[in-house]
């Protein structure tokens, strides 16, 4: 029996306790406020997410997607609120809750919080600058820079060019030695750092040893697939001179044997002290020996007339340019590259009438503007009058 009253007195005690618990939870609660409002701009403008954050509490929410916020169950007292939202000046205020009651309190942001100048930096600033050179250049040009080069790991510049397309490299002892552009001979090619011309270590030869260039000294490589005019004239393809002047002018006095004979004998010259590019010897005959043999032949057809010099320019011209064609298309086309004067070549024919044609049509220009400039004070030699009257 003393046990069962014992047992009632502590559940009476805990219901009383927890009784005047939950009374105390309800009078809190009646006493806590509540504030909510609304976030827009000054045109009215409905500002969903922005940071509503009261510092006192370390807490914070963000408006809806209808710009309004709610905060409940807060302790009366004054509190500072900040609002900010992306692109709006913040706001920063004090609010007293009322204990019991909810505060309406809508905020009003203004713009004018202008974002500055943002710089965005990557690891691979060098090899943009190598890919717009490549675009903005004429030329078919590959560029490569250190940022690229520096992925693999290459010792020398001889390694880092066998990755570039249309590049072969020939190696000697283990070391990528000589580099080749678009399968033709290494002594056909030129290499230059900032732009001075880097001769060969050897005494016999053009080819220049790219082993010993260490790739980690190079900011870029550049190389230029097609000779444009500010570059030496050295390099594969044909040139603008002037030197077919005398052949034209022997040829109209003389005739098209000996006109012949001049083309031949200035063709050999020309391939033996000058610059030789040919790749076997098709190319020799076609683009020395014949070319320029065609020139005297078809200068002298018309020899010793009124306008000679002119008939010969542009028929010997022709022809000229009919072996330069031809050994192109048949031969130089198998070097052709995928893009040349922004067109995409896919003719070999077509490739050689635009290259052949890039230089001989200027030099056949050339050379009738100057004997119209000098026609008038040596008519007699041009139409061979002198030699008549000999």
């Amino acid at each position: 029996m003393k046990r069962f009253l014992r047992l009632v007195s502590l559940t009476l005690l805990i219901m009383s306790t927890s009784g005047n618990t939950f009374a105390e939870e309800k009078v809190n609660a009646a006493k806590q406020g509540t504030i909510r409002g609304r976030i827009v701009d000054t045109s009215k403008q409905i500002l969903p997410g922005a940071s509503i954050y009261i510092e006192k509490l370390h807490t914070g929410v963000t408006s809806d997607v209808n710009g309004y916020y709610t905060f409940a169950n807060l302790t009366p007292g004054t509190y500072t609120v900040k609002v900010s939202y992306v692109g709006y000046s913040p706001v920063e205020m004090k609010i007293t809750i009322p204990a019991g009651k909810t505060l309406e309190k809508d905020v009003v942001l203004n713009e004018g919080l202008e974002l500055q100048e943002v710089v965005v930096g990557g690891a691979f600033q060098g090899q943009r600058r190598a890919i717009n050179s490549q675009k903005n250049n004429m030329g078919i040009t590959n560029v490569v820079s250190a940022d690229q080069v520096g992925k693999f790991p290459d010792s020398n510049i001889g390694d880092a060019l066998k990755r570039i397309n249309g590049i072969n490299v020939q190696y000697d002892q283990g070391e990528a030695r000589f580099g080749q552009v678009r399968g033709t001979s290494a002594d056909l090619s030129s290499v230059t750092i900032n732009g001075n011309r880097l001769p060969s270590a050897e005494g016999d030869t053009r080819n220049v040893q790219l082993d010993l260039i260490p790739a980690d000294m190079v900011q870029t490589i550049e190389v230029n697939k097609v000779v444009t005019s500010d570059m030496d004239g050295d390099a594969i393809g044909g040139s603008i001179n002037l030197g077919m002047l005398p052949i034209i002018l022997f040829a109209a006095r003389h005739g098209c044997g000996w006109g012949s004979l001049a083309g031949l004998v200035f063709g050999t010259l020309d391939y033996l002290i000058g610059s030789k590019f040919s790749i076997d010897w098709t190319t020799i005959i076609c683009d020395y020996f014949l070319a320029f043999t065609a020139l005297g032949f078809g200068a002298g057809l018309f020899a010793r007339r009124r306008w000679s010099v002119f008939y010969g320019t542009v028929i010997g011209g022709l022809l000229r340019f009919l072996a330069h064609y031809l050994v192109g298309a048949l031969v130089w086309g198998k070097y052709m590259p995928d893009e040349f004067f922004g067109m995409s070549m896919t003719s070999p024919w077509f490739y050689s009438l635009l290259y052949n044609g890039s230089y001989m049509l200027p030099d056949i220009i050339l050379c009738a503007v100057v004997f119209a400039l000098l026609y008038r004070p040596l008519k007699k030699y041009f139409t061979g009058a002198d030699l008549i009257a000999a």
